[in-house]
């Protein structure tokens, strides 16, 4: 089994850092909830050209009132980052997408808009091929599987539209979650050049212990590119007939891991407190071992599921491709740490920080 290599360089300190180390408002509470919403571009700004760049999350797309209704628009992108230069798709306009933030119970409608031009040729079955083709996929949800609901047979083509619609049961645990494309032929294309996005389906009050709820907590989405490991994006692109990705490709890394859509981001925990770790590999192939020297790993819950018997000390995180673990953090005194993955093959992610220095990317 390959092991991709990653690292990510936390830097504790004894101030309070906002989104990191304050619980989580309650949602009914943000003015910026509504029934409906429309997520065209990201809000935050994402560095993607910098090395050691501020961690910043994804935006995030709230439910209110038991239900969301927004808009995800596939769509070319083109990702400039330190040590790569590609096409590729991506969701409303950002790598990654928008993160889908829900309740049990809730209602989620999501207007899918496929803004990419049309196929080059008819594909061959069971092979890369139709790479403007696409649908969505919710990773995890305990949800219908029968159109407008979660049907990964559903094709949305080249310069058309569907109203993806899910009903989340009333007794859905609480979890962490993730969605991405899911056309037969062009899933490694499309979710290996980041079209993908976190999902979370909210804790309640009662559910789970008042530390877990009120935790502070930060995304951590893996997106893994393989750029250099066979088979290549490009390579993938190549043989699917894609006019995209295939040209102007330029890669000066053999791979790479992306920490939401920043290479080697800078993040900040407050030290001697908890902070909860929702780690998600969106990669399509690889996988990441994570481990955090110096700092105490209390194991949460693993794709979506929380353990029967939690927290759990751990020293590593597996994550194969897809899957989560929600890792309760904590390191006691001020400094900087690593978070790394590959055993001896160890390579930073984040980085670059007060002390951090130098290093490479994840390959």
């Amino acid at each position: 089994m390959r092991v991709c290599q990653l690292v990510v360089v936390l830097v504790a300190t004894t101030f309070v850092t906002s989104g990191l180390a304050e619980a989580v408002p309650e949602l009914d509470d943000r003015e910026e909830d509504a029934p409906s919403q429309t997520a065209r571009r990201l809000l935050q700004t994402v560095d993607y050209g910098t090395i050691g760049a501020a961690f910043v999350e994804p935006t995030a797309m709230y439910s209110s009132g038991g239900s969301l209704t927004m808009t995800l628009e596939m769509d070319q992108f083109r990702y400039e980052g330190p040590t790569a230069q590609f096409w590729t798709r991506a969701y409303n306009g950002g790598i990654p997408g928008p993160t889908i933030r829900i309740r049990k119970g809730d209602h989620l409608e999501v207007n899918f808009k496929n803004l990419l031009g049309p196929n080059a040729g008819q594909g061959v079955h069971n092979q890369y091929k139709d790479p403007n083709t696409t649908n969505l996929h919710t990773h995890g949800l305990h949800i219908s599987s029968r159109s407008p609901g979660d049907n990964v047979f559903h094709v949305v083509e080249p310069g058309t539209e569907f109203t993806y619609e899910y009903d989340l049961p009333s007794d859905h645990a609480g979890g962490t979650f993730w969605y991405h494309a899911h056309h037969h032929g062009s899933t490694a294309l499309q979710v290996g050049g980041g079209a993908a996005g976190v999902l979370i389906v909210e804790d309640e009050e009662g559910d789970v212990p008042y530390q877990v709820l009120n935790m502070p907590e930060a995304i951590l989405f893996m997106q893994y590119f393989p750029l250099g490991t066979n088979p290549r994006l490009n390579t993938i692109a190549d043989d699917s007939g894609d006019t995209l990705t295939s040209v102007d490709f330029n890669a000066q890394m053999n791979d790479m891991v992306l920490i939401n859509g920043l290479f080697q981001p800078v993040m900040e925990v407050t030290a001697g407190k908890y902070t909860r770790l929702r780690m998600i590999h969106s990669g399509t192939q690889s996988s990441l071992e994570v481990t955090i020297p110096g700092c105490t790993m209390e194991l949460l819950a693993k794709d979506g599921i929380y353990l029967p018997t939690a927290p759990r000390t751990v020293t590593t995180a597996m994550l194969a491709p897809g899957s989560r673990a929600d890792i309760a953090l904590m390191c006691t005194t001020v400094g900087v740490y690593t978070i790394a993955s590959g055993g001896r093959r160890r390579r930073s992610l984040l980085q670059g920080g007060p002390g951090g220095g130098g290093g490479g990317g994840g390959g």
